[in-house]
């Protein structure tokens, strides 16, 4: 996440074992996406009368449904906030470029932090996962054909009415009433823990490491899957 008020970027990598789904699944969902936007904007939110949050139009987990209430829950939580939206939050998910020396996530860690001086790498546990669908989706409505719809705002004047309009220029604003109760929850969602590795996982990586990984890093404890619950 690129925080450019503080001209900052904050990675954060995650390691399979840390996910909400078993073996590195669900890193990328709902879920996932708005526990670091909620973290982000816990820890290095600023007194702005202005705040712009973006979020991929996946046709198969559209995080933009839920974003969007996220951005509508921040103008009523800070109502001298003006969120605006639009479109691209996560595109880079996953997209690093592993060096053939990467051998561990700690190693990752220090590639990122040493990339650049604006660059800082963030690991879980710094941050927690909720369970964000369930909570907002008690709460909000989706808006129809929501992925035509680029660019979205709020007015405090307009209580749970989006504006949204397909391109920048475009006008007039359609206008969508997308909550479903007049006073919002106050409680924060429910905690998700990691779900760790399977059992088969844990076999296939232990016999991987004998072949591809030197000595000092199959040293380390292979982290098997939690199975409390929160």
């Amino acid at each position: 996440m690129r925080i450019d008020g503080q001209s900052r970027q904050l990675n954060f990598p995650i390691d399979e074992n840390e996910s909400i789904g078993a073996d590195g699944t669900n890193a990328q969902g709902p879920n996932a996406v708005i526990s670091i936007i909620d973290y982000v904007l816990k820890t290095h939110g600023c007194a702005d009368l202005s705040c712009t949050i973006e979020a991929v139009n996946c046709p198969s987990q559209n995080k933009k449904q839920f974003v969007l209430s996220t951005a509508w829950v921040l103008r009523m939580a800070s109502p001298d906030t003006a969120p605006h939206f639009n479109r691209i939050y996560d595109a880079g998910s996953g997209s690093f470029t592993i060096r053939p020396d990467c051998d561990a996530i700690q190693q990752l860690e220090d590639i990122v932090n040493k990339s650049s001086s604006a660059t800082e790498a963030v690991r879980y546990p710094t941050w927690r996962w909720r369970d964000w669908k369930t909570f907002l989706s008690t709460s909000f409505k989706a808006i129809p054909v929501i992925r035509k719809y680029q660019y979205s705002r709020f007015d405090s004047s307009r209580p749970g009415t989006v504006f949204a309009t397909e391109k920048a220029t475009d006008l007039p604003e359609e206008e969508f009433f997308i909550t479903k109760h007049r006073e919002l929850p106050s409680a924060e969602p429910c905690l998700i823990n990691q779900a760790g590795l399977s059992e088969n996982r844990v076999k296939y990586l232990t016999k991987l490491s004998d072949h591809l990984c030197d000595r000092v890093i199959r040293t380390l404890p292979v982290q098997h899957p939690q199975t409390d619950c929160m």
